[in-house]
């Protein structure tokens, strides 16, 4: 549960006598792992239980006894304080008693007190979100602002400090009247030491956000006074005040560099307006506003980068556990590289681009004249890119992904020039071979287009920082610093579940024997077998046998004796328990389980719990608005709030974005405390869970690709699962349980030793940061220099090598862009001139290809690096567009679209078999007539061109607007009343569509787009619809006017048809994005219900954005 960071903070504490490190350790595990499987209802031992209270309470006396009240080193206090923390934390959770009375007067309740002290406790180790975590159990009465002063209220401060909320709370001195007796007196007192408690942390809050720089001094002076008159008195009436002011004191003297207000401002900017815009998004940070949350304290990692990155104008690389505050990090990067240029920011995917817009939008609205742009969607090249020119603005941040920015270098090049830093985030997906092949040339065009610009580099699973840095120094000619701290504010326990071998075989040997005796077709016997959680009980597995613990669950699998087999049968394992599991977990707390192999097995897994679930959830505005626009979408019931209904989120690519946002949103919020999910939603975005549980230790077929690669990306995916339970300022541990592909057993009567799966698993015993940085792009090299190499083996690779050749001929060499790439680099001192020479030769081949053409033109290089395509692809579209002789005028997109789809029923199938149906594919569609007719060679027949002919009203339907039914209803040719809506299964109907638009849709734009850099070689004048054909396929509009809705009002398909409809953009605007936002702003203003009932659920979507 606790990682190499916690260990050594671990060894900065003096040695306590009786117990060691390792013991404190499993200890504070198995406290966990206990109070877990209490709130879970699974068995536990009394007496266990018994034992391992009274070790925490040991453990927080000598802790707090022998360190924090004994004079130690503020680094050894901070180190015993978080593990005093942790052992006061786990013993409220394991207490089974409650508060009494809440007299606030006299003295501070002894839970409440104690809850305080943990989050204290925590505050002093730099941990604050953590205290956060305790500080939630909290619920204090209410104070009203005309309230004279009393202890409550200075509770109340001290709750709201210690949860970042420093807005100033003064109050006069209460007036005491004359005490008549004893306890009067006592009680006058106490009331007199509270106030001076509080006077003293609002003289700190004032220092600690700016605003009195004697604050500091005056807040010590206090405690001084206060500890000395205490410290005087024998009368043990006062103890706790001692106590609670001694521990107070060392939160302020601990917690002084947390202040991001003083440690930052202490920079300035020589732009006397950034600078200004800088101490008011200082101000901001500290005390929030109505579109930001308070943040006034720092993080350690934050803390340390500050010291040795910031403002140093150098690149990093930062390799920090998951839920660190790499985020931050990134911000303050920006805003440095604000005060040079602009700003890049790119992650993997168009989900976390929006989180990370939406996040930096609100961040950044201080700094007036900085604008923060998102671009979505992917590498497609359209006619209309105008959105990019804004990249030459002096302050600006632009989030998008590598396909998006790759575009964007191909186009404007010298937009980038003043680009001063790119952040890259989940930078380990770099080893993805499609993606990784983009992204290494993309961060080298950078470099050649921007000659000052920095990167930041971010990942919580990179194992090789120092290689990575190494690079960019070579590359940039920059100094780069290697950021690495493990520290991490929530602790994971990682566990297996296992079968029981006692149970399994006396349950098995009943069971075959009657399946034995079975007649007629009868051959199976279901049985029940006991199921355990083997858990580590110090952090990565070891194989240390004392560093295990076995918890027998609630749970038992039903497995089947079959009279034909002499092995047990566990009929679909891995899907089936974790199911189980899950679900049984989300009864006490929030738990998310990751499918790791197909993406419908999320809606299957929710199925099939649905009728164990209780709740029927009234959904509330939000959620209803996002339901209502997903069914406008599909044109059916939305089956995802069936599930959400029940308290279940789901969450995979086959899911509209509507139905996505309303899951996370449902699960955030406690609506929802159990989530089936794909390991996409692990890249980067933030859902607060308990538990996570893994169903599955591979993905794939292995034998597809290379071994090494295959099973880096599997350890990948299950460590990024591992880092997802527990989440900051939600949970301070978590568990994370892994499902086996087929199931381990072990006997549950003897002590189990983790070693034995280690060795099945390895991955237990991995570090969160275990993933090798390996760029693609050295595999390519390899293959070019192999001696029979196909140039068209490869479609990304001929793309490639065509886009080198094309750069190649405008005087930039192969060496000089192959040199900065990641791959490049690590293959540099390998290389020899002879191979340069060879990679030479290959790549002037992929040039030369144009030339072997029956009509080669000397643009065919610039249209097929304009458009990312291969230059033969090119050369094979414009003879097959050369046939059809379209007419360019007075088109509209879907006109637009049928020229597209005509010149692609035209060309050789060799470029357009994405098109074409799997092997697999049995099921009748346009796809596996592509398939089969270019079988038959029957590509240029009356069947042949009818099924592109159908293949255009199928995309006409999808830009028209249309529902995903009706889609289906062509694309099928059935009736709609017997579409297939499920989606536990990608063979049904509405599943089939986001196929559809994930791979014919998503080609299509591609391939307009090569369409578009064809025709703009060869006429003067086109018109705009033409231009925008491949974003309006990519986006399903068919008008300019749904199109500027889409990107500038609303982005999603249906509602970007509605707004259009409702509220059409004139014609022949110049500015069709100023019109749309005026217009959106003035429809939102109207504070008239919509009768629209989808229009009045996009504006309740936009209002709560």
């Amino acid at each position: 549960m606790y990682n190499s960071y916690s260990k050594e903070l671990l060894n900065l504490i003096p040695p306590v006598e009786g117990i060691d490190n390792d013991e404190i350790i499993r200890y504070l595990s198995k406290a966990f792992l206990f109070s877990f499987n209490e709130n879970s209802r699974n068995e536990i031992s009394i007496e266990e239980k018994k034992d391992i209270r009274n070790f925490l309470r040991k453990l927080i006396n000598i802790l707090e006894n022998e360190t924090i009240f004994n004079n130690q080193e503020l680094e050894v206090v901070q180190s015993t304080s978080f593990f005093a923390a942790e052992a006061l934390s786990l013993l409220l959770q394991l207490n089974e008693t409650s508060d009494d009375t809440l007299d606030f007067e006299a003295r501070i309740p002894t839970i409440l007190y104690l809850q305080i002290e943990t989050a204290m406790l925590y505050f002093i180790s730099h941990n604050t979100i953590n205290a956060v975590s305790i500080l939630k159990q909290i619920n204090l009465p209410k104070i009203n602002e005309s309230d004279s002063f009393s202890p409550l209220c200075f509770l109340n401060n001290l709750v709201n400090f210690l949860n970042g909320d420093l807005v100033e709370k003064r109050y006069s001195r209460p007036q005491m009247e004359k005490a008549h007796s004893t306890e009067e007196l006592v009680r006058f007192t106490y009331i007199g030491f509270i106030y001076d408690l509080h006077i003293a942390l609002e003289d700190y809050k004032s220092w600690f956000i700016g605003r009195n720089i004697s604050g500091l001094k005056n807040s010590q002076a206090l405690f001084e006074k206060i500890i000395s008159t205490l410290g005087n008195t024998n009368n043990i009436l006062f103890k706790e005040i001692y106590h609670l002011t001694y521990i107070l004191s060392t939160v302020i003297l601990s917690s002084q560099q947390l202040s991001s207000y003083n440690k930052l401002s202490k920079f300035n900017f020589t732009d006397n307006s950034f600078q200004i815009n800088y101490i008011d998004y200082l101000n901001t940070r500290a005390l929030g506003s109505t579109r930001i949350k308070a943040r006034p304290f720092l993080w350690p990692p934050a803390i340390s980068y500050i010291d040795s990155v910031f403002t140093k104008n150098v690149n990093s690389v930062i390799s920090i556990p998951t839920g660190s505050g790499k985020s931050f990090l990134a911000e303050i990067s920006a805003i440095e590289a604000l005060s040079r240029g602009w700003v890049l920011y790119l992650a993997p995917t168009n989900a976390l681009c929006s989180q990370i817009y939406y996040d930096l939008k609100n961040s950044l609205i201080p700094f007036s004249d900085v604008e923060v742009k998102r671009f979505l969607g992917y590498s497609e090249y359209s006619g209309e890119q105008n959105d990019f020119l804004e990249l030459k603005a002096e302050k600006f941040v632009a989030v998008m992904t590598p396909e998006k920015c790759s575009l964007a270098l191909r186009l404007y090049p010298d937009a980038f020039e003043k680009c001063s830093l790119c952040v890259f985030d989940e930078f380990h997906l770099i080893n993805e071979k499609e993606r990784g092949l983009n992204s290494d040339i993309v961060l080298s065009f950078l470099v050649q287009s921007s000659p000052n610009i920095r990167f930041v580099l971010m990942s919580a699973m990179i194992s090789n920082p120092e290689f990575l840095s190494d690079w960019l120094t070579k590359i940039t000619n920059s100094d780069t610093e290697n950021f690495t701290l493990k520290w991490k504010p929530t602790r994971s326990l990682r566990g297996l579940l296992i079968i029981d071998e006692n149970s399994l075989e006396k349950e098995f040997s009943i069971a075959k024997s009657e399946a034995d005796s079975l007649n007629g077709r009868r051959i199976n016997k279901k049985f029940n077998v006991d199921l355990g959680l083997l858990a580590g009980l110090s952090g990565p597995w070891s194989n240390v046998e004392s560093d295990y613990k076995l918890v027998k669950i609630r749970s038992t699998f039903l497995s089947n004796a079959n009279k034909n087999e002499i092995n047990p049968q566990f009929p679909s394992w891995k899907n089936t328990s974790a199911t189980q599991l899950a679900s049984e977990l989300s009864d006490s707390v929030s738990t998310i389980c990751f499918i790791l192999t197909q993406k419908h097995h999320v809606f299957s897994s929710a199925k099939n719990i649905m009728s164990n679930r209780q709740p029927n959830i009234v959904f509330e505005e939000l959620v209803k608005a996002y339901q209502v626009i997903s069914e406008a979408e599909l044109g059916v019931q939305s089956e995802v709030f069936n599930y959400l209904n029940k308290g279940i989120s789901v969450h995979s690519s086959s899911m509209l974005a509507s139905e996505q946002l309303a899951s996370e949103y449902c699960f955030k919020n406690g609506i929802s405390n159990l989530m089936f999910a794909t390991p996409t939603l692990a890249q980067g975005l933030n859902m607060p869970s308990v538990a996570v549980v893994i169903a599955g230790s591979s993905i794939g077929d292995p034998r597809d690709t290379d071994v090494d690669f295959y099973q880096d990306k599997v350890n990948s995916l299950i460590l990024n699962c591992f880092g997802r339970g527990g989440r900051a300022g939600f949970a301070n541990q978590g568990i994370a349980i892994l499902v086996t592909d087929k199931p381990y057993s072990a006997n549950f009567s003897n002590n189990i030793n983790g070693a034995a799966a280690i060795r099945s698993y390895p991955v237990l015993s991995e570090q969160d940061a275990s993933i090798l940085i390996k760029s693609p792009l050295e595999q390519y090299i390899d293959n070019i220099l192999s001696d029979n190499y196909d140039l068209k083996s490869d479609i990304n690779e001929l793309a490639l090598n065509c886009m080198l050749s094309e750069y190649k001929r405008k005087g930039i060499s192969v060496q000089r862009i192959l040199g900065k790439t990641l791959g490049g680099y690590s293959k540099h001192n390998n290389l020899t001139d002879n191979e340069y020479q060879k990679i030479n030769a290959v790549i002037d081949a992929a040039g030369d290809l144009a030339e072997k053409s029956d009509t080669p033109e000397a643009w065919y290089s610039s249209a097929a690096m304009k458009s990312g395509s291969s230059i033969d692809k090119i050369a094979n579209m414009w003879e097959a567009l050369k046939m059809i002789s379209p007419n360019y005028t007075d088109t509209t997109i879907s006109s637009s679209l049928k020229i597209l789809i005509d010149t692609l029923s035209r060309m050789s199938p060799l470029y357009i078999n994405a098109y074409f149906a799997d092997d697999e594919q049995r099921t009748q569609t346009v796809f596996t007539n592509f398939r089969d007719l270019s079988n038959r060679r029957k590509n240029d027949t009356k069947e042949w061109y009818s099924a592109w002919q159908k293949l255009y009203e199928l995309v006409n339907l999808y830009i028209q607007g249309e529902e995903y039914i009706s889609i289906a209803s062509l694309l099928f040719n059935i009736q709609p009343a017997n579409i297939r809506t499920g989606r536990s299964t990608g063979a049904n109907h509405i599943p089939s569509i986001f196929k559809f638009i994930d791979k014919v849709i998503y080609q299509l734009a591609i391939d307009a787009g090569c369409l578009i850099a064809i025709i703009e070689h060869n006429e003067e004048e086109i018109d705009k619809e033409l231009l925008q054909l491949p974003t309006a396929i990519r986006y399903g509009c068919n008008s300019i006017s749904c199109l500027s809705w889409f990107q500038y009002g609303y982005r999603q398909r249906i509602c970007a048809h509605t707004l259009s409809s409702i509220f059409p953009v004139p014609d022949g605007l110049q500015n069709e994005y100023e019109w749309v936002v005026n217009k959106r702003e003035e429809w939102l203003a109207s504070e008239i219900e919509d009768e629209n009932e989808l229009l009045n659920a996009i504006k309740i979507i936009i209002k709560n954005s």
